[in-house]
């Protein structure tokens, strides 16, 4: 799930110094682009009220290791795929989160009312190992803690409430992406693991993703960091070929919806959104999810506490079946191309 960290010093220095030298040649540019609002200087992102410490979020959205396995072991062509896909899909979550998760509490006559806000400003770096220098896609996303639309800081909880929908949306758009854009299949199995072709569970073990997160940081070059992933692969020995079922091979699987929510006595509409963001195991389009579901459940468009049943659920078709292909494509043309600043990269 994505990683709320929340930050309570306006230095952003560590990310700055960290030039992620391992994605030279696959990522455009430096690390430092701009997923949501205005582009600004990364130590201009940052910023606080009088009455809080807080100075904004780091939320770290992180492909899953099969996708970040890719970086060692595709093709140059693949790599750059992988990394444009990621980032199309952490802006997708970000947008997500800015409509939805991004709320201000204000008190007038003793009455608390909730108002949606959203953020001016943002900085992203993309990376592409871990501590341990294991293939580790991933981005940390700086917001500022206050609301650029109220002057007020944002509440915390409502962020947090819909990190697992964001990510959920990131994830399924992901795998829409790169089964688009490459010659693998790129899947979720109904279990809820994401697979690649071609990465088998012999390549998994080689990464398991457990950096020690108090080991030393290294700034690897992309020469230094292909040597040591040549070296951990030369004890690779193959395991057996993963492939997708026809299940996998489906468009949505709406069984997979009702297994998500059959244990929750009060829906969403971020649980919805899981939920149909999951089911589509070979991935989906994040804004035309977000358009099934409010076409298909309006009355949870506005209040973001309205809760239904699973009754509800079943009743209405979240599939636009004979549409999806059309609409995939028309959303392809809707996407803005990515708006990258290479002036602070360091």
């Amino acid at each position: 799930m994505i990683r709320i960290i929340t930050r309570r010093s306006l230095d952003v220095q560590y990310l700055l110094d960290d030039r992620a030298l391992e994605l030279d040649g696959v990522r455009d540019g430096g690390p430092l682009w701009h997923p949501v609002g205005e582009r600004v200087p990364p130590d201009d992102v940052l910023s606080s009220s009088p009455r809080s410490a807080t100075t904004g979020y780091d939320l770290i959205v992180a492909a899953p290791r099969p996708i970040s396995a890719l970086l060692a072991v595709g093709s140059h062509d693949e790599q750059v795929q992988v990394v444009r896909a990621h980032r199309l899909a952490v802006r997708s979550a970000m947008q997500y989160l800015e409509r939805h998760g991004v709320v201000v509490r204000r008190q007038i006559l003793g009455e608390i009312d909730e108002h949606r806000a959203h953020w001016d400003r943002s900085a992203s770096f993309t990376h592409g190992v871990n501590r341990a220098g294991e293939p580790h896609l991933h981005d940390h996303v700086l917001v500022g803690a206050v609301a650029a639309n109220y002057r007020q800081v944002i509440d915390a909880r409502v962020l947090k409430d819909h990190a697992y929908s964001a990510d959920s949306l990131y994830r399924s758009e992901l795998r829409s992406e790169l089964n688009e854009t490459l010659d693998r299949d790129v899947w979720r199995s109904f279990g809820g693991q994401e697979y690649v072709s071609g990465i088998d569970e012999s390549i998994r073990a080689l990464w398991p993703g457990r950096a020690n997160e108090s080991s030393d940081k290294i700034h690897w070059t992309r020469s230094d960091i292909h040597r040591s992933w040549s070296r951990d692969l030369s004890q690779y020995e193959a395991g057996p070929e993963i492939k997708p079922t026809a299940r996998d091979r489906e468009g949505l699987d709406p069984h997979r919806v009702q297994s998500a929510l059959s244990h929750e006595s009060h829906i969403r509409r971020r649980d919805v959104v899981a939920a149909l963001a999951n089911a589509y195991a070979r991935g989906q389009r994040a804004a035309l999810i977000e358009e099934s579901v409010t076409r298909a459940l309006p009355e949870l468009q506005q209040d973001r506490e309205r809760a239904i049943s699973r009754s509800r659920v079943r009743e209405v078709d979240l599939h636009q079946r004979d549409h999806d292909r059309t609409q995939i494509q028309r959303s392809r043309d809707r996407v803005p191309s990515l708006s990258l600043d290479r002036s602070r990269d360091r």
